[in-house]
């Protein structure tokens, strides 16, 4: 895994909007008005590098409205956590995936929540990363 810089800790986690949409909703008990302790330590996971999240997150965030102006302005307070493409390894990745789940590939661009998932899921798995959402599996495939 790579770090950013010699002092941050080796990122371990991608968050999707999703995740990041029920921590600053105030109705979930993930939300950071209900839980502060989470989203302190989650925040402090972030602060370190260990969660990061890929830059169509952060585009996902400034199309969609919905997602909330408080989020908004974190994300653009925040643009370091949203890592740049990496299409030369996260292309094959996102390739790949495409005969197996085309309704990720397909939704690329749409008004949907789906458009930045075959990017998350390509970073991580071509950083070793697990995934934070809050998604559930659903589609070709989910049996």
């Amino acid at each position: 895994m790579q770090q950013d810089n010699l002092f941050s800790k080796p990122a371990e986690y991608t968050i999707d909007s999703c995740s990041l949409m029920a921590m600053f909703n105030d109705e979930p008990w993930t939300s950071k008005k209900t839980t502060p302790g989470l989203w302190e330590r989650i925040s402090g996971l972030i602060a370190d590098g260990v969660i990061i999240s890929h830059a169509e997150v952060l585009a996902e965030i400034k199309k969609d409205g919905k997602k909330g102006e408080e989020l908004f302005n974190w994300a653009n307070a925040h643009t370091a956590i949203f890592k740049p493409h990496d299409i030369g390894v996260e292309g094959p990745v996102i390739r790949g995936m495409s005969a197996k789940y085309k309704h990720l590939i397909s939704n690329y661009g749409k008004a949907t929540d789906a458009y930045a998932d075959p990017w998350l899921v390509a970073q991580a798995k071509t950083k070793e990363l697990k995934i934070i959402t809050q998604e559930t599996r659903s589609g070709v495939g989910s049996k």
